[in-house]
Protein backbone atom coordinates (compact mmCIF):
# COMPACT_ATOMS: atom_id res chain seq x y z
CA UNK A 1 0.00 0.00 0.00
CA UNK A 2 1.28 3.46 -0.87
CA UNK A 3 2.25 5.95 1.84
CA UNK A 4 0.05 9.00 2.22
CA UNK A 5 1.82 12.34 1.86
CA UNK A 6 1.01 15.15 4.27
CA UNK A 7 0.25 18.59 2.88
CA UNK A 8 0.96 21.78 4.80
CA UNK A 9 1.10 25.46 3.89
CA UNK A 10 2.30 28.56 5.59
CA UNK A 11 1.85 32.29 5.01
CA UNK A 12 5.45 33.32 5.72
CA UNK A 13 8.48 34.61 3.85
CA UNK A 14 9.88 32.52 0.99
CA UNK A 15 12.23 29.68 2.03
CA UNK A 16 11.50 30.21 5.74
CA UNK A 17 9.09 27.29 5.96
CA UNK A 18 11.34 25.01 3.97
CA UNK A 19 14.46 25.79 5.98
CA UNK A 20 12.75 25.48 9.35
CA UNK A 21 10.69 22.40 8.46
CA UNK A 22 11.71 18.76 8.71
CA UNK A 23 12.09 18.56 4.93
CA UNK A 24 15.42 17.19 3.78
CA UNK A 25 14.90 18.38 0.18
CA UNK A 26 13.56 21.76 -0.93
CA UNK A 27 12.34 22.39 -4.49
CA UNK A 28 12.56 25.80 -6.17
CA UNK A 29 10.98 26.39 -9.59
CA UNK A 30 12.43 28.98 -11.97
CA UNK A 31 10.75 30.65 -14.94
CA UNK A 32 12.64 31.81 -18.00
CA UNK A 33 14.09 35.26 -17.54
CA UNK A 34 13.61 35.15 -13.77
CA UNK A 35 15.93 34.32 -10.91
CA UNK A 36 15.41 32.99 -7.40
CA UNK A 37 14.19 35.41 -4.71
CA UNK A 38 16.74 37.72 -3.16
CA UNK A 39 16.82 35.78 0.11
CA UNK A 40 17.60 32.48 -1.64
CA UNK A 41 20.83 30.74 -0.58
CA UNK A 42 23.82 31.91 -2.57
CA UNK A 43 24.43 28.33 -3.70
CA UNK A 44 21.33 28.58 -5.88
CA UNK A 45 22.65 31.72 -7.58
CA UNK A 46 25.97 29.94 -8.08
CA UNK A 47 24.22 27.07 -9.89
CA UNK A 48 22.60 29.52 -12.29
CA UNK A 49 25.78 31.54 -12.84
CA UNK A 50 27.74 28.39 -13.68
CA UNK A 51 25.15 27.22 -16.19
CA UNK A 52 24.55 23.98 -14.32
CA UNK A 53 20.99 25.05 -13.56
CA UNK A 54 18.74 26.03 -16.46
CA UNK A 55 15.28 27.56 -16.63
CA UNK A 56 14.06 25.40 -19.51
CA UNK A 57 11.10 23.17 -18.72
CA UNK A 58 11.98 20.07 -16.61
CA UNK A 59 15.69 20.92 -16.30
CA UNK A 60 17.04 19.84 -12.89
CA UNK A 61 20.05 20.86 -10.82
CA UNK A 62 21.06 19.91 -7.28
CA UNK A 63 22.99 21.74 -4.58
CA UNK A 64 23.28 21.77 -0.78
CA UNK A 65 22.70 24.63 1.65
CA UNK A 66 21.54 25.03 5.26
CA UNK A 67 22.12 21.29 5.77
CA UNK A 68 19.45 20.46 3.18
CA UNK A 69 19.31 19.47 -0.46
CA UNK A 70 18.03 22.06 -2.91
CA UNK A 71 16.56 21.06 -6.25
CA UNK A 72 16.17 23.72 -8.92
CA UNK A 73 13.65 22.81 -11.62
CA UNK A 74 13.08 24.78 -14.81
CA UNK A 75 9.46 25.77 -15.44
CA UNK A 76 9.87 27.31 -18.88
CA UNK A 77 8.05 30.46 -19.91
CA UNK A 78 5.66 31.82 -17.28
CA UNK A 79 2.93 32.55 -19.84
CA UNK A 80 3.00 28.91 -20.97
CA UNK A 81 2.94 27.44 -17.48
CA UNK A 82 -0.30 25.62 -16.64
CA UNK A 83 -1.65 23.19 -14.07
CA UNK A 84 -0.76 20.25 -16.30
CA UNK A 85 2.80 21.53 -16.69
CA UNK A 86 2.98 21.86 -12.93
CA UNK A 87 1.97 18.19 -12.55
CA UNK A 88 4.66 17.15 -15.03
CA UNK A 89 7.31 19.23 -13.27
CA UNK A 90 6.28 17.75 -9.91
CA UNK A 91 6.58 14.25 -11.34
CA UNK A 92 10.07 14.95 -12.69
CA UNK A 93 11.13 16.34 -9.31
CA UNK A 94 9.69 13.30 -7.51
CA UNK A 95 11.75 10.97 -9.69
CA UNK A 96 14.96 12.81 -8.79
CA UNK A 97 13.95 12.99 -5.14
CA UNK A 98 13.58 9.24 -5.07
CA UNK A 99 17.11 8.83 -6.41
CA UNK A 100 18.27 11.04 -3.56
CA UNK A 101 16.38 8.92 -0.96
CA UNK A 102 14.26 11.90 0.00
CA UNK A 103 11.92 11.34 2.94
CA UNK A 104 10.31 14.78 3.30
CA UNK A 105 9.93 17.08 0.29
CA UNK A 106 9.13 20.79 0.42
CA UNK A 107 7.91 22.63 -2.68
CA UNK A 108 8.25 26.41 -2.76
CA UNK A 109 5.30 27.61 -4.84
CA UNK A 110 6.63 30.19 -7.35
CA UNK A 111 5.63 33.79 -6.72
CA UNK A 112 2.60 34.96 -8.66
CA UNK A 113 1.07 31.49 -9.08
CA UNK A 114 -2.52 30.73 -8.19
CA UNK A 115 -3.81 27.99 -5.89
CA UNK A 116 -4.52 25.86 -8.96
CA UNK A 117 -0.77 25.52 -9.51
CA UNK A 118 -0.16 24.54 -5.89
CA UNK A 119 -2.89 21.90 -6.14
CA UNK A 120 -1.37 20.53 -9.36
CA UNK A 121 2.04 20.23 -7.67
CA UNK A 122 0.46 18.15 -4.92
CA UNK A 123 -1.37 15.92 -7.42
CA UNK A 124 1.71 15.38 -9.57
CA UNK A 125 3.87 14.52 -6.56
CA UNK A 126 1.48 12.04 -4.94
CA UNK A 127 0.51 10.35 -8.21
CA UNK A 128 4.15 9.85 -9.21
CA UNK A 129 4.96 8.62 -5.71
CA UNK A 130 2.67 5.63 -6.22
CA UNK A 131 4.10 2.13 -5.95
CA UNK A 132 2.37 -1.24 -5.85
CA UNK A 133 4.65 -3.79 -4.24
CA UNK A 134 2.19 -5.57 -1.96
CA UNK A 135 3.23 -8.98 -3.26
CA UNK A 136 6.90 -8.19 -3.83
CA UNK A 137 9.39 -9.71 -1.44
CA UNK A 138 12.52 -7.84 -0.37
CA UNK A 139 15.64 -8.69 -2.42
CA UNK A 140 18.30 -10.81 -0.76
CA UNK A 141 20.41 -8.76 1.59
CA UNK A 142 17.90 -5.89 1.79
CA UNK A 143 16.63 -5.30 5.29
CA UNK A 144 14.35 -2.69 6.78
CA UNK A 145 15.15 -0.17 9.47
CA UNK A 146 16.29 3.41 9.59
CA UNK A 147 19.24 2.70 7.29
CA UNK A 148 17.05 1.42 4.44
CA UNK A 149 16.36 3.96 1.68
CA UNK A 150 12.72 5.11 1.62
CA UNK A 151 10.56 3.74 -1.18
CA UNK A 152 8.10 6.61 -0.95
CA UNK A 153 7.77 10.05 0.53
CA UNK A 154 6.90 10.34 4.18
CA UNK A 155 5.84 14.00 3.99
CA UNK A 156 5.06 16.65 1.41
CA UNK A 157 5.13 20.31 2.42
CA UNK A 158 3.79 23.08 0.20
CA UNK A 159 5.22 26.48 1.11
CA UNK A 160 2.86 29.20 -0.04
CA UNK A 161 0.09 31.58 1.06
CA UNK A 162 -2.35 30.36 3.66
CA UNK A 163 -5.12 30.72 1.09
CA UNK A 164 -3.71 27.72 -0.75
CA UNK A 165 -4.44 25.37 2.15
CA UNK A 166 -7.91 24.27 1.00
CA UNK A 167 -6.84 23.69 -2.61
CA UNK A 168 -3.81 21.63 -1.62
CA UNK A 169 -5.79 19.54 0.86
CA UNK A 170 -8.44 18.75 -1.75
CA UNK A 171 -5.73 17.91 -4.29
CA UNK A 172 -4.16 15.52 -1.79
CA UNK A 173 -7.51 13.77 -1.26
CA UNK A 174 -8.10 13.40 -4.99
CA UNK A 175 -4.61 12.01 -5.62
CA UNK A 176 -4.97 9.54 -2.75
CA UNK A 177 -8.34 8.45 -4.16
CA UNK A 178 -6.74 7.78 -7.54
CA UNK A 179 -3.99 5.76 -5.92
CA UNK A 180 -6.57 3.75 -3.97
CA UNK A 181 -8.29 2.87 -7.24
CA UNK A 182 -4.91 1.91 -8.70
CA UNK A 183 -4.36 -0.46 -5.78
CA UNK A 184 -7.58 -2.28 -6.67
CA UNK A 185 -6.70 -2.35 -10.36
CA UNK A 186 -3.28 -3.86 -9.72
CA UNK A 187 -4.51 -6.71 -7.55
CA UNK A 188 -4.42 -9.97 -9.55
CA UNK A 189 -7.69 -11.64 -10.48
CA UNK A 190 -7.09 -14.66 -8.24
CA UNK A 191 -6.92 -12.24 -5.30
CA UNK A 192 -9.49 -9.57 -6.16
CA UNK A 193 -12.52 -11.72 -6.89
CA UNK A 194 -16.05 -10.25 -6.93
CA UNK A 195 -16.45 -11.46 -3.35
CA UNK A 196 -13.19 -9.75 -2.32
CA UNK A 197 -14.31 -6.53 -4.03
CA UNK A 198 -17.54 -6.67 -2.07
CA UNK A 199 -15.59 -7.16 1.16
CA UNK A 200 -13.47 -4.12 0.29
CA UNK A 201 -16.62 -2.04 -0.22
CA UNK A 202 -18.04 -3.17 3.12
CA UNK A 203 -14.79 -2.28 4.89
CA UNK A 204 -14.86 1.12 3.21
CA UNK A 205 -18.41 1.67 4.39
CA UNK A 206 -17.41 0.87 7.96
CA UNK A 207 -14.95 3.79 7.90
CA UNK A 208 -17.41 6.37 6.52
CA UNK A 209 -20.49 7.07 8.68
CA UNK A 210 -22.54 8.52 5.82
CA UNK A 211 -21.74 5.68 3.39
CA UNK A 212 -23.95 2.58 3.31
CA UNK A 213 -22.97 -0.51 1.35
CA UNK A 214 -25.15 -3.33 0.02
CA UNK A 215 -23.65 -6.45 -1.60
CA UNK A 216 -26.08 -8.80 -3.39
CA UNK A 217 -25.26 -12.31 -4.60
CA UNK A 218 -26.44 -14.50 -7.47
CA UNK A 219 -29.95 -15.12 -6.11
CA UNK A 220 -30.67 -11.42 -5.61
CA UNK A 221 -29.20 -10.62 -9.04
CA UNK A 222 -31.50 -13.17 -10.67
CA UNK A 223 -34.47 -11.89 -8.69
CA UNK A 224 -33.82 -8.41 -10.05
CA UNK A 225 -34.24 -9.79 -13.57
CA UNK A 226 -30.61 -9.17 -14.49
CA UNK A 227 -30.48 -12.32 -16.60
CA UNK A 228 -27.66 -11.30 -18.92
CA UNK A 229 -25.40 -10.37 -16.01
CA UNK A 230 -26.16 -13.61 -14.18
CA UNK A 231 -25.67 -15.67 -17.36
CA UNK A 232 -22.22 -14.32 -18.08
CA UNK A 233 -21.22 -14.93 -14.46
CA UNK A 234 -22.00 -18.64 -14.93
CA UNK A 235 -18.68 -18.99 -16.73
CA UNK A 236 -16.72 -18.75 -13.50
CA UNK A 237 -16.73 -20.66 -10.23
CA UNK A 238 -16.51 -17.27 -8.50
CA UNK A 239 -19.84 -15.92 -7.36
CA UNK A 240 -20.96 -12.56 -8.83
CA UNK A 241 -21.74 -9.54 -6.69
CA UNK A 242 -23.87 -6.46 -7.22
CA UNK A 243 -22.32 -3.77 -5.02
CA UNK A 244 -24.30 -0.64 -4.24
CA UNK A 245 -22.79 2.26 -2.30
CA UNK A 246 -25.04 5.06 -1.07
CA UNK A 247 -23.52 8.28 0.18
CA UNK A 248 -25.68 10.90 1.87
CA UNK A 249 -23.75 14.17 1.77
CA UNK A 250 -23.47 16.54 4.67
CA UNK A 251 -23.05 19.79 2.80
CA UNK A 252 -25.40 22.30 4.48
CA UNK A 253 -25.49 24.44 1.34
CA UNK A 254 -27.19 21.66 -0.66
CA UNK A 255 -30.94 22.01 -0.97
CA UNK A 256 -33.49 19.25 -0.60
CA UNK A 257 -34.15 19.51 -4.33
CA UNK A 258 -30.56 18.67 -5.22
CA UNK A 259 -30.43 15.78 -7.71
CA UNK A 260 -29.28 12.32 -6.78
CA UNK A 261 -26.16 11.42 -8.74
CA UNK A 262 -25.74 7.85 -9.91
CA UNK A 263 -22.53 6.22 -11.12
CA UNK A 264 -22.26 2.72 -12.58
CA UNK A 265 -18.82 1.15 -12.70
CA UNK A 266 -18.05 -2.03 -14.61
CA UNK A 267 -16.27 -4.43 -12.27
CA UNK A 268 -15.44 -7.55 -14.28
CA UNK A 269 -12.46 -8.73 -12.24
CA UNK A 270 -11.13 -10.75 -15.19
CA UNK A 271 -12.53 -10.82 -18.72
CA UNK A 272 -11.55 -13.62 -21.08
CA UNK A 273 -14.18 -12.63 -23.66
CA UNK A 274 -12.78 -12.92 -27.18
CA UNK A 275 -9.95 -15.00 -25.78
CA UNK A 276 -9.10 -16.40 -29.22
CA UNK A 277 -8.56 -12.87 -30.53
CA UNK A 278 -6.53 -11.42 -27.68
CA UNK A 279 -2.73 -11.71 -27.82
CA UNK A 280 -1.25 -13.79 -25.04
CA UNK A 281 1.02 -10.99 -23.86
CA UNK A 282 -2.02 -8.84 -23.09
CA UNK A 283 -4.08 -11.40 -21.19
CA UNK A 284 -2.67 -10.28 -17.85
CA UNK A 285 -4.17 -6.84 -18.48
CA UNK A 286 -7.70 -8.28 -18.50
CA UNK A 287 -7.72 -7.79 -14.72
CA UNK A 288 -8.11 -4.06 -15.46
CA UNK A 289 -11.64 -4.67 -16.72
CA UNK A 290 -12.85 -3.73 -13.24
CA UNK A 291 -11.32 -0.25 -13.40
CA UNK A 292 -14.72 1.40 -13.63
CA UNK A 293 -15.77 -0.24 -10.38
CA UNK A 294 -12.43 0.67 -8.80
CA UNK A 295 -12.97 4.31 -9.67
CA UNK A 296 -16.52 4.34 -8.34
CA UNK A 297 -16.01 2.42 -5.13
CA UNK A 298 -12.32 2.60 -4.32
CA UNK A 299 -11.32 6.00 -5.58
CA UNK A 300 -14.46 8.09 -5.75
CA UNK A 301 -15.44 7.39 -2.14
CA UNK A 302 -12.06 8.18 -0.60
CA UNK A 303 -12.73 11.94 -0.41
CA UNK A 304 -15.94 11.08 1.46
CA UNK A 305 -13.86 9.26 4.05
CA UNK A 306 -12.15 12.55 4.83
CA UNK A 307 -15.41 14.46 4.92
CA UNK A 308 -14.75 16.27 1.67
CA UNK A 309 -17.51 14.86 -0.54
CA UNK A 310 -19.96 17.74 -0.93
CA UNK A 311 -22.67 16.05 -2.98
CA UNK A 312 -25.90 15.79 -1.09
CA UNK A 313 -26.78 12.33 -2.32
CA UNK A 314 -25.18 9.83 -4.65
CA UNK A 315 -25.31 6.17 -5.66
CA UNK A 316 -22.44 4.06 -6.94
CA UNK A 317 -23.33 0.66 -8.36
CA UNK A 318 -20.72 -1.92 -9.34
CA UNK A 319 -21.79 -5.13 -11.11
CA UNK A 320 -18.87 -7.43 -10.26
CA UNK A 321 -18.21 -10.76 -11.95
CA UNK A 322 -15.47 -12.86 -13.48
CA UNK A 323 -15.90 -13.84 -17.11
CA UNK A 324 -14.34 -17.14 -18.15
CA UNK A 325 -15.17 -19.67 -20.84
CA UNK A 326 -15.87 -22.64 -18.61
CA UNK A 327 -18.23 -25.52 -19.42
CA UNK A 328 -21.27 -24.01 -17.75
CA UNK A 329 -20.67 -20.55 -19.18
CA UNK A 330 -23.35 -18.81 -21.24
CA UNK A 331 -22.69 -18.75 -24.99
CA UNK A 332 -24.15 -16.21 -27.34
CA UNK A 333 -25.25 -16.83 -30.94
CA UNK A 334 -21.76 -16.25 -32.30
CA UNK A 335 -20.29 -18.75 -29.84
CA UNK A 336 -22.85 -21.40 -30.78
CA UNK A 337 -21.98 -20.89 -34.45
CA UNK A 338 -18.30 -21.36 -33.58
CA UNK A 339 -19.19 -24.64 -31.84
CA UNK A 340 -21.05 -25.89 -34.94
CA UNK A 341 -18.12 -24.98 -37.15
CA UNK A 342 -15.79 -26.94 -34.92
CA UNK A 343 -18.11 -29.96 -35.13
CA UNK A 344 -18.05 -29.74 -38.92
CA UNK A 345 -14.29 -29.73 -38.89
CA UNK A 346 -14.12 -32.73 -36.60
CA UNK A 347 -16.49 -34.77 -38.83
CA UNK A 348 -14.72 -33.65 -42.00
CA UNK A 349 -15.50 -30.42 -43.77
CA UNK A 350 -15.59 -31.83 -47.30
CA UNK A 351 -19.39 -31.86 -47.45
CA UNK A 352 -19.53 -28.27 -46.26
CA UNK A 353 -17.28 -27.26 -49.14
CA UNK A 354 -19.26 -28.93 -51.93
CA UNK A 355 -20.95 -26.02 -53.60
CA UNK A 356 -22.50 -25.87 -57.06
CA UNK A 357 -19.99 -25.24 -59.82
CA UNK A 358 -20.32 -22.88 -62.73
CA UNK A 359 -20.30 -24.25 -66.26
CA UNK A 360 -16.69 -23.22 -66.60
CA UNK A 361 -15.86 -24.92 -63.32
CA UNK A 362 -17.34 -28.23 -64.51
CA UNK A 363 -15.38 -27.99 -67.76
CA UNK A 364 -12.11 -27.36 -65.91
CA UNK A 365 -12.80 -30.27 -63.56
CA UNK A 366 -13.23 -32.53 -66.58
CA UNK A 367 -10.00 -31.17 -68.02
CA UNK A 368 -8.19 -31.79 -64.75
CA UNK A 369 -9.39 -35.40 -64.56
CA UNK A 370 -8.27 -35.94 -68.13
CA UNK A 371 -4.84 -34.54 -67.34
CA UNK A 372 -5.38 -31.02 -68.73
CA UNK A 373 -5.81 -29.02 -65.51
CA UNK A 374 -6.27 -25.29 -65.86
CA UNK A 375 -4.08 -23.64 -63.21
CA UNK A 376 -6.09 -20.44 -63.30
CA UNK A 377 -9.39 -21.85 -62.06
CA UNK A 378 -12.12 -19.86 -60.33
CA UNK A 379 -13.69 -19.89 -56.87
CA UNK A 380 -15.94 -22.80 -57.79
CA UNK A 381 -13.00 -24.93 -58.86
CA UNK A 382 -11.03 -24.22 -55.72
CA UNK A 383 -14.00 -25.20 -53.56
CA UNK A 384 -14.41 -28.43 -55.55
CA UNK A 385 -10.82 -29.36 -54.82
CA UNK A 386 -11.62 -29.05 -51.12
CA UNK A 387 -14.64 -31.32 -51.57
CA UNK A 388 -13.13 -33.86 -53.91
CA UNK A 389 -13.26 -37.51 -52.87
CA UNK A 390 -10.21 -38.39 -54.96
Amino acid sequence: MHLTAMVQSGDIAPFTLGVTSDADTIVVGLFEGEGPPANAPRELHALLDSGEARRSFKALALTHAHEKRWLLVGLGAREEFSAERARVAASVVKGRARELSTRALCWEVPNGCESEIAAAIVEGTILSDYRFDHYKSAPDGEHGGEEAPPKQLEALIVAGPQGFARATEEAGLIAEAVNSARDLQNRPANDLTPTALGEYAIALGNTIPTLSVQVEGREQITARGMGAFAAVAQGSVQEPALITLRYDGTDPSASAASPTLGFVGKAVTFDSGGISLKPGTKMAEMKFDMSGGAGGGGGDCTPAAAGEARRRDRRDREPAQRRLGQARGHRGCGQRQDDRDQQHRRRGATRACRLPLSRGGRRRRADRRSGHADRRGDRGTRLDVCGSDE
